[in-house]
């Protein structure tokens, strides 16, 4: 009887908005109450909406107190205002954000709380980094989100702004490609290609590579119009890049980039760019046009710059993209990228445990320094992961820290961070992403504490010998890794590193038995240790049970060994030994 007069009395106060005993003006909730409504501003976008509506859910999780969203404030009640207007304006004194700006500002006054920004994600990136620094909401994984239990919270004196260090932010792992939720928590704003969506912002979508052969492709031209492709000792080829000195060629490279623009329309940048090879044409007039303008690269600048002219006769705000790429890394001579030509330069030679400060990565060093001479539209597309062998421990967090904090410095546009795009899995993949997303926005995050945040949040009663692992892994580091070189075979994966690792990693798995995602998230990552001890020693892997291990993990997660090779292939490769 007592609790229900307490109910009674506790209703009448949110009612009339006259204060708890032990409340301050700006308690956000306490013992599962609030008196606060979230208000969402009239015309809110799509983003907006959502940020708002998954507000009031992770603030219920968090305090079991309800938060009513709505569009007016009601009266007697605190509120959380959501996006921008003209009583936002008057508020706060502050000017109306651009639609695409992608800052924030959070800031109390009177006791509310106003989250507002650009309207297609400024605002909810706002929300999310509210819920983030505020209340610890993690979103680590696309399957594993924390959401701290707290009894109360108070609001205190608030006003903070930020803007993303890149306007380009991408992290090619194949959660980012399938999971749109996962990319708007993380402030993603990219994928390799282009989608319709709406509710978490739309994408800066950068559409294609390697397009040039698919433009203009063999199995329509090859039979009859050889003289469009390489000439290579004497003879037109089939799978090297195309002859762009031939008119025909540009021409077709035209038509189809304005074709494409078409067929997916709204996208940031429009790839056009060369095939994944080195065997350019040896024709007289491709060979004359690269000794003009300084090679490879100056060839295919000077096609690009063609087509790109083109397109804006059409389409005067489109960006056309091209790569920087092996043979094509070293900027041209004597012709530079017209303004509406963004160049994607790739860090795939280079030393993925060193900066690209560091000496070993100089000829990458000097030539993206040569880029940045010739056009401010440059972007990165960054290799930190062992493409021939995806399970194989490759430390690259702390060297991405450091050059990501470099294209700061030198105002790139962005970066790609490209992991195991085509398939789920990869060695620590659910920490890279996430603490690639993080550092794409904030370069000055230290990549230690994201580490520590990131392994105790996501590990559990394991998180102690994960860490252990972590920063037994790290000091591979100290070497060179080259995606290229680095195999199971390479020197600096001692047995001494593989037997510690394993006690190590056995040991977490003992601890979380009794939960079976953290049990999940242990295993995944213990499989780069048997991976690599079964490929220094098939037999003995036989022998141990290890390869049965193995095939059982690749047979239950569906992970693949290598790019371009299934999961089957994996098992079959096991299966042989």
């Amino acid at each position: 009887m007592a609790y229900n007069f307490l109910r009674k009395i506790v209703f009448s106060v949110l009612l009339t908005g006259l204060p708890i005993v032990g409340w301050s003006a700006s308690t956000l909730f306490r013992n599962g109450v609030t008196n606060y409504n979230i208000i969402l501003c009239p015309g809110a976008s799509a983003s907006e909406t959502t940020a708002a509506t998954e507000l009031a859910d992770y603030l219920n999780q968090i305090s079991g107190a309800r938060f009513a969203v709505q569009s007016q404030p009601t009266k007697g009640h605190n509120y959380i205002y959501i996006g921008y207007d003209s009583f936002v304006g008057r508020t706060l004194g502050a000017r109306q954000p651009a639609d695409g700006d992608e800052g924030f500002r959070i800031v109390t006054r009177n006791g509310n709380l106003f989250i507002y920004g650009g309207r297609t994600r400024g605002t909810m990136y706002g929300v999310y980094r509210f819920l983030d620094e505020q209340l610890g909401v993690r979103w680590y994984a696309k399957d594993f989100v924390r959401v701290p239990k707290r009894k109360t919270f108070t609001l205190g004196n608030i006003d903070e702004s930020q803007s993303p260090a890149f306007p380009y932010r991408c992290v090619l792992y194949y959660t980012s490609l399938h999971n749109i939720d996962w990319n708007g928590h993380n402030f993603v704003n990219s994928i390799m290609g282009t989608s319709g969506e709406t509710k978490y912002g739309g994408y800066q979508g950068y559409v294609g590579v390697h397009t040039m052969t698919s433009f203009v492709s063999k199995d329509k031209y090859f039979k009859s119009h050889p003289e469009y492709f390489a000439l290579r000792d004497g003879k037109r080829i089939d799978n090297g890049q195309l002859c762009l000195s031939n008119p025909n060629v540009v021409k077709l490279l035209i038509a189809s980039t304005l074709d494409y623009i078409k067929q997916y329309p709204g996208c940031w940048c429009y790839s056009v760019s060369q095939d994944d090879n080195v065997l350019f044409c040896q024709c007289k007039k491709c060979t004359a046009l690269e000794k003009k303008y300084g090679g490879h690269s100056g060839l295919l600048l000077w096609a690009v710059n063609q087509i790109a002219d083109a397109v804006k006769a059409k389409y005067p705000d489109v960006m056309i993209g091209t790569l920087a790429y092996h043979a094509t890394q070293t900027p041209p001579k004597n012709i530079v990228p017209r303004p509406n030509v963004k160049i994607r330069l790739c860090t795939v030679e280079c030393c993925m445990s060193r900066p690209l400060t560091d000496k070993v990565n100089a000829t990458f060093y000097n030539d993206l320094m040569g880029w940045k001479k010739l056009t401010n539209n440059l972007v990165i597309w960054a290799y930190p992961t062992n493409f021939y062998h995806y399970l194989m421990p490759f430390p690259a967090m702390d060297s991405e820290a450091e050059n990501m904090r470099l294209y700061r410095k030198l105002n790139l546009q962005g970066c790609m961070e490209m992991g195991q795009y085509d398939a789920y899995g990869g060695e620590f993949f659910e920490l890279k992403q996430w603490m690639f997303a993080k550092l794409l926005w904030n370069p000055s995050d230290n990549p230690d504490s994201l580490a520590h945040d990131f392994i105790y949040g996501f590990y559990g009663k394991a998180a102690d010998n994960v860490m252990q692992y972590y920063n037994l892994t790290k000091q591979l580091g100290e070497k060179d890794l080259f995606y290229f070189e680095t195999r199971y075979d390479t020197p600096f994966y001692t047995d001494d590193y593989l037997k510690t690792s394993r006690r190590l990693l056995d040991d977490a798995l003992e601890k979380v038995k009794g939960n079976a995602t953290i049990y999940s998230n242990v295993e995944k990552l213990r499989v780069s240790i048997l991976y690599l001890q079964s490929m220094r020693n098939p037999a003995a892997a036989v022998a141990d049970g290890d390869a049965a291990l193995l095939k059982q993990f690749v047979n239950k997660y569906k992970w693949e060994e290598r790019e371009g090779r299934s999961y089957t292939e994996f098992i079959n490769k096991i299966n042989g030994w």
